[in-house]
């Protein structure tokens, strides 16, 4: 199947077989690890295909291969990229996997002018999901949902909120439990600072994958950040829609929150279940990753007005192509050409990350 017919058909098609294939896998064999690998290959399958739809959906009706770009951007952002040392962190990763399923889902509610109630249905089961899995990340993710009500007006999005929520009621009742009551000792959760844990200004320069709560691939971050920042102040102010601009502050913010500097003991002193909610996090850390998710967008952005800048200036040129048609045609084959070498590099090489990140 080529890349570039990559729709939801196709996408949900091969889904099924999969989910087919992991269903099965317990008749043939009774080895718990190759189930879980089956698991977190699944988990990763989604989340790589998803953020193709996610970007795809957001970048229609501009060049489609920004919309890898930004697949990149993330693939190469903390926490998408991390080893996990136990089963809380392999819950974590399974967590973050689906973020780009819910958010492909409300980005279609969204824009959809039909089946807004199906897809806002659908959101709020990925989130339900996401909850089940990772708490900590339920609420982050019902704090962007509330932005996104005001910022676009978009009211059913707080259907899929509480479906969300609901649905993940049973599985994080304790959890709940413990943040306004206290005990439940059996949980073994920390309320100790997590300030320490957060980046420093020379984390944005690491290599190195996400180790034992210390921060983990910041440069995949800082390339987020200078080219975010490249796209709001180049070019024409025009050109900036309403979502360039919230995804840019939203972007900054989750960023801030994953700071080492950002003053975390205060926010745990100001009463005993903002403590304890803090302390479910364990590292600050996990807010970068979601901070490079809303800045690969801008990031893509600003990769897309480079080449419309190169564009810009080969124009000149229009005359001696109008006098040489040919040559035109050869130009405009070799630069298609050129877009489905960088497309198809780009889907290889996370495709490479996505599958090593279900092993580690």
């Amino acid at each position: 199947m080529k890349v570039k017919k990559l729709n939801e058909k196709s996408f949900f098609t091969i889904l099924y077989v999969l989910l087919g294939i992991i269903l099965l896998i317990p008749l043939f064999s009774k080895d718990l690890t190759l189930i879980e690998k089956g698991v977190m290959f699944f988990s990763q399958y989604v989340s790589f295909f998803a953020s193709i739809l996610f970007f795809k959906e957001l970048f229609k009706g501009e060049d489609e291969y920004l919309s890898y770009f930004g697949v990149l951007l993330i693939a190469v952002s903390p926490y998408r990229f991390f080893i996990c040392f136990n089963e809380k962190e392999k819950l974590l990763s399974l967590a973050v996997s689906l973020i780009p399923l819910y958010a492909f889902f409300v980005l279609k509610a969204i824009k959809s002018a039909k089946l807004k109630t199906v897809l806002s249905i659908l959101a709020g089961i990925a989130l339900a999901l996401i909850g089940m899995l990772h708490f900590p990340i339920l609420t982050v993710l019902i704090f962007v949902s509330i932005t996104l009500v005001f910022v676009y007006k978009a009211p059913l999005v707080l259907l899929t909120i509480s479906l969300g929520f609901g649905l993940s009621i049973p599985f994080t009742l304790d959890t709940i439990k413990y943040l306004l009551f206290g005990g439940f000792e059996e949980l073994n959760y920390s309320c100790a600072s997590i300030m320490p844990y957060g980046y420093r200004f020379g984390s944005y320069f690491n290599t190195f994958l996400n180790i034992d709560s210390n921060p983990g691939f910041g440069i995949g971050l800082l390339i987020c950040l200078l080219a975010g920042v490249w796209n709001m102040i180049s070019g024409c102010k025009k050109e900036r829609s309403k979502t360039d601009y919230y995804m840019f502050v939203m972007g900054i913010l989750f960023m801030l929150l994953a700071s080492k500097k950002f003053p975390w003991e205060y926010v745990q002193r100001v009463a005993t279940p903002l403590l304890r909610y803090v302390g479910l996090w364990r590292t600050p850390t996990f807010f970068a990753g979601i901070s490079a998710f809303f800045l690969s967008v801008t990031g893509a952005k600003a990769i897309g007005g480079l080449d419309h800048r190169n564009e810009h200036n080969a124009n000149a040129e229009d005359g001696k192509e109008k006098k040489n048609p040919s040559s035109k045609d050869n130009n405009d084959n070799a630069a298609f050409d050129v877009y489905e070498l960088v497309k198809n590099v780009v889907i290889f090489i996370c495709m490479g990350i996505y599958i090593l990140q279900s092993y580690l």
